[in-house]
């Protein structure tokens, strides 16, 4: 995640360019959380499996409820 944020972090000029940043930080949060939960799900066993699931999708699901809110 750092490089997409020090990339965006030039975004910030200006008020529309700002939204851009924040919504490319906000899929890129979203697709690392995706990425995270199929290797939880694919290496993990047992119980580990299903709590990181459970919270990765907790998780998945109100980053993409903030950003259709904030889209």
């Amino acid at each position: 995640m750092d490089a997409l944020t020090l990339a965006m972090n030039r975004l910030g000029n200006n008020e529309e360019t700002m939204r851009l940043a924040a919504r490319a930080l906000s899929i890129g949060i979203i697709s690392n959380t995706v990425l995270k939960l199929g290797i939880a799900t694919v290496l993990g066993r047992g119980r580990f499996r299903l709590v990181v699931a459970l919270g990765l999708l907790s998780l998945g699901a109100g980053s993409l409820l903030g950003l259709w809110l904030f889209w």
